[in-house]
């Protein structure tokens, strides 16, 4: 039995790598995989049945309470997980599509996904103790300081991948970069349950010597480096512009100005100025540069577009003004595509439920295009015109596109 535990065990953490990587596995590998995930986690407390028998005897004390947070909280949100994700499969079990409303549902899951993910961590990390139990003094040093190091990366990697916005309900929609490479998507992830392994495991020793009355100074010192690690890298690369990456929160990485270079010479110049007209946007501002009609290439294929007339894409047209910009997007819900504008614009939000072609403003920051519909509080930026829904999907239905506005 103690075998089969230890097996369990180690297909849940391995299962949980790669189902936190949709960007590596798609839609249909990732629905499977949750599916599997679920039936791990049905087997692992079948087998540890005993432990809810326990919970109504002994003290509530330190450590044992700690724990029983953690675990109760975690199959709470395995649950959840696993409830909204049945809700919106496409291919594991599309029977239960709409078990429950599809628009919560996709808020629940992103949410509780990485509540999941985070709590797992904490769980394996309230083992280490006793994992590490008969390792020479000498060696565990080596190891807690080489711990507390992938620690601090897999904390910066927390605050950049915006998981904070994920698990406070704040977006619906999870940035992924479908051009990293799987390797470092895995190893990404290692570093960031190990984080988690890493506050579990001292948090822990915190409160275990809190009770016997020792020294804490250790475990905190661990704690308090592993911090100021993350924070230090987080200041060093937040200001770096990383051209196409989904990961950077409040910058202008996700755009691509796409300004002409050497060929570009003064009559060009002038023509342009030539095209363009101005308009006072603001009775106390000066007068600014207004885009004609703007042109959206998807996968560089144009697409003719009805815009809207509204704040939002007067925004969006200060942006393009100056030579235009890109936008790398990815699949979300099986319904549209959705990419980062790379700054926070104007939005006037309504209830509404979409439409193919519709291309919608979502929290500000983000552009959505859809293929198919959703109801959601959005700001209506426009619609695809002369495509059918047949064309619309065969543009916009894969991973990513690439989005040009000029």
């Amino acid at each position: 039995m103690k075998d089969i535990k230890s097996i369990i065990d180690i297909l849940l953490t391995l299962v949980l790598l790669p189902l936190m990587a949709f960007q590596v596995t798609g839609e249909a590998a990732h629905e499977f995989l949750g599916v599997g995930m679920t039936v791990l986690v049905i087997v692992h407390q079948v087998l540890n049945r005993k432990w809810y028998a326990s919970l109504f005897k002994g003290n509530y004390r330190g450590f044992r309470l700690l724990s029983i947070i953690v675990n109760v909280l975690l199959i709470i949100s395995f649950a959840l997980t696993a409830i909204s994700g049945m809700s919106m499969s496409n291919h594991a079990v599309p029977f239960l599509y709409n078990l429950i409303n599809v628009n919560t549902a996709r808020v629940m899951h992103l949410a509780f996904s990485y509540w999941s993910f985070i709590l797992m961590g904490l769980h394996i990390g309230l083992h280490i103790s006793a994992m590490t139990a008969k390792m020479p003094g000498g060696l565990k040093k080596v190891f807690s300081i080489i711990f507390t190091l992938i620690a601090g990366y897999g904390f910066y990697l927390f605050l950049k991948s915006g998981i904070i916005n994920y698990i406070t309900f704040k977006t619906h929609f999870a940035f992924l970069d479908y051009e990293k490479d799987a390797l470092l998507v895995f190893l990404e992830n290692v570093s960031m349950i190990i984080c988690f392994e890493f506050v579990g495991h001292n948090v822990s020793n915190v409160i275990r010597e809190i009770g016997k009355k020792k020294k804490i100074l250790v475990p905190l010192v661990y704690i308090l480096s592993a911090l100021i690690i993350g924070f230090i890298l987080n200041m060093a690369f937040s200001q770096k512009e990383v051209n196409n990456n989904f990961w950077q929160n409040n910058t202008f990485n996700n755009i691509e100005m796409t300004q002409t270079e050497e060929f570009v010479n003064n009559d060009m110049i002038e023509d342009n100025i030539e095209n363009k007209i101005l308009k006072t946007v603001n009775a106390k501002q000066n007068e600014n540069i207004k885009v004609n009609d703007m042109k959206l290439f998807i996968d560089d294929v144009e697409v003719n577009l009805i815009w809207e007339d509204n704040n939002s894409v007067n925004a969006i047209k200060e942006l393009a003004k100056n030579g235009g910009f890109t936008i790398n997007t990815h699949q979300y819900g099986g319904f549209e595509q959705v990419g980062e504008i790379g700054q926070n614009i104007v939005s006037e939000n309504v209830q509404m439920t979409t439409e193919p072609g519709d291309i919608v403003l979502y929290n500000d920051s983000n552009i959505v295009i859809f293929y198919g519909s959703n109801s959601w509080s959005y700001t209506k930026l426009g619609k695809i015109v002369g495509k059918t829904n047949e064309e619309l999907e065969n543009l916009l239905n894969k991973n990513s596109v690439v989005l040009k506005i000029n």
